[in-house]
């Protein structure tokens, strides 16, 4: 069963118009998973950038991390869907709400925890009346895309909008490598789960 799982994702990401790809692949690995699986790598994506893109916020890094624990509980039936939906609710209030109730300023981290709980816990959260029904879920891939996208920006730093341009491009290419190394990271954590959780 192990080894049809493993040649399975191994052909997916082994596509030769993926070869350059390294976003491509885990997106295709990860299509090869069930459901379960999607989601506890979900938790570990957003977990393994939080630390580098929160790095310094110790206040950032305690909630979206009790966020992703929270889910983790849930799953392995320790944590009700309501302590989840305050986990939540925590997480998102992280940022400066305007008049019309979108926020004002986006820290780069927000869109990886709102995916990772919409991806783990949406349906449960309409079940419990939590929040309206949306047709589409995002899945772990959201997540990750999500994750290398908040990483490269983190790593390309204040210099990652500016008007000159050689500073702009240096930080592109810094964020660029950054967010490639976490999506390598993310390809070798989908490979170590297929073999960890179906021998």
């Amino acid at each position: 069963m192990v080894a049809k799982r493993v040649a399975r994702v191994q052909a997916a990401i082994g596509e030769p118009r993926l070869a350059r790809n390294i976003r491509g692949q885990v997106a295709a690995a990860l299509h090869c998973l069930e459901e379960s699986d999607d989601k506890r790598l979900a938790c570990d994506f957003a977990e393994h950038a939080l630390s580098f893109v929160c790095a310094g916020d110790s206040l950032r890094v305690e909630i979206y991390q009790r966020g992703i624990d929270t889910i983790r509980a849930f799953f392995a039936g320790h944590a009700t869907i309501q302590q989840v939906d305050e986990a939540y609710v925590e997480a998102m209030r992280l940022e400066p709400i305007g008049s019309q109730g979108i926020p004002v300023v986006l820290h780069d981290f927000w869109s990886v925890q709102y995916l990772l709980f919409r991806c783990c816990c949406q349906r449960e959260f309409e079940a419990a009346k939590l929040v309206v029904r949306y047709k589409y879920q995002p899945g772990a891939i959201s997540v990750a895309q999500a994750a290398c996208w908040a990483v490269a920006r983190r790593a390309g730093g204040p210099d990652w909008d500016s008007l000159d341009p050689s500073l702009q491009q240096a930080a592109r290419a810094r964020g660029r490598r950054a967010s490639d190394d976490e999506a390598r990271w993310q390809l070798q954590r989908v490979l170590d789960d297929v073999l960890a959780y179906h021998e």
